[in-house]
Order: C-alpha cells, then sequence, then structure tokens
C-alpha cells in the first residue's frame, strides 16, 4: 500500500515473518532448490544508525543504509499496528551514492546533513516522537544471506534469510504481502508439511540487532 505524506511516497510494509533452527533453514532451501522456485540468491548488509541512547530502537523506528550487489540504499520505518496478521511499518526508501553511503557508515559526516526522503521522515517522526537525532551514529552491521523462492500456490515470494551479527546467526522466514491472512496459511501449511519447528512473530532485525549489542 503506497501514501503520500508531505509530498513523499511512503509505503505500508506488511509482512510475515517466523524465525527457524539451521535444521528447518536448510531444510527449506533444499525445498526451493529441488522444487525449481528459488528466485535468486544474494548477499546484502545493513548498516544501522541509532542515537547512543538507541533513542530510535526505543521509539520503534529505523534508519538503515543498506548495500546489495553494489548498489545502495537508505531506508527509515516506523512500526504501526494493523488488525492483520504480521508486522507492520511506514516505510520510505531512496538510493544513494555508494561513496557517500560508505563515508556514513564509516562515522564520516550524518545522514542529517543528506537530502534524502527517508531521512526527512525520520527527522518528522523523531521530532513528533521527542527523540534526540543530534548524536546520530552508525551502530553495526548485519549481514543476511537472502533467498528468494515462489510459495507452492504462486501467489507469494518467499524470502529465506540467514543473518549474522554481533557474534549472533539466525534463521528466518519472511512474507511480504497485502493479504497477511492468506500468506499466513500459505507458509504455515509448507512448514507443516515440511515438519519445520518455527517461532512465529519474532521482533524485526533492527531489534535482535538492538538485543545482540546488549549482550
Amino acid at each position: 500500500m503506497t501514501i503520500e505524506s508531505e509530498g513523499r511516497a511512503m509505503t505500508i510494509e506488511s509482512e510475515l515473518k517466523v524465525l527457524l533452527k539451521r535444521e528447518g533453514y536448510e531444510r527449506l532451501r533444499q525445498w526451493a532448490e529441488g522444487q525449481g522456485v528459488a528466485l535468486d540468491a544474494a548477499v546484502q548488509v545493513n548498516h544501522y544508525f541509532d542515537t547512543p541512547t538507541l533513542g530510535l530502537s526505543k521509539a520503534h523506528m529505523m534508519f538503515r543504509l543498506r548495500e546489495r550487489g553494489g548498489l545502495w540504499t537508505a531506508a527509515f520505518k516506523l512500526r504501526v499496528e494493523r488488525e492483520m496478521p504480521g508486522q507492520h511499518s511506514v516505510e520510505i526508501e531512496a538510493p544513494v551514492e555508494a561513496g557517500l553511503a560508505l563515508r556514513l557508515c564509516q562515522g564520516v559526516g550524518s545522514p542529517l546533513d543528506v537530502d534524502l526522503a527517508p531521512v526527512a521522515r525520520l527527522e518528522v517522526e523523531a521530532e513528533a516522537l521527542g527523540v534526540d537525532l543530534a548524536a546520530l551514529a552508525p551502530i553495526g552491521a548485519m549481514t543476511t544471506h537472502r533467498i528468494k523462492a515462489i510459495s507452492p500456490s504462486g501467489a507469494f515470494v518467499l524470502e529465506l534469510d540467514r543473518s549474522s551479527y554481533g557474534g549472533v546467526e539466525d534463521f528466518e522466514l519472511e512474507c511480504e504481502a497485502a493479504d497477511t491472512a492468506a500468506a499466513e496459511g500459505e507458509v504455515l501449511a509448507l512448514l507443516g508439511s515440511l515438519g519445520v519447528a518455527f517461532e512465529a512473530g519474532p521482533p524485526p532485525k533492527f531489534a535482535r540487532f538492538i538485543e545482540a549489542l546488549g549482550r
């Protein structure tokens, strides 16, 4: 779903997420490859930013720079509640020049000095929620190996993730869909048919990253 706010296009992202054990991840990976429904595989690195007091995390906001295949994007997310399964957030993204992104990830300069739609939205929401962005800085990175595959019905794209961050490795299945109830039914049926154990409704990647920082 796309909405307009202050002249900037945003989306409401709705995702179904489950955490997996390594065995379940491997079983799903083998299913995707064996059924010939795997679309592509890529490595992406999320570089997260926050304040020294983790003001963004505490306000359920997220700002990141992502590198995938040599291309960089900036993204802002704010979690929202909706009456349907899954996790939901306002999201706005924009491409970023590689040299600039690398400098920001190294702490050279501030994202607040860059004219990007995600930064503008971050500033608006931070002011509304009373979050001081003066000391916004990079706090670390998460590397994710992502395999995309088509669901058995062909109606949904599944994202099978293996992520590493802060000495932690975890495994996750995601499905972004406008109708998360329908996606949930298909995902649960697939997991059941493969005998894959899972944890439903895990915290978002950024929240798990923040938790790992405190260990």
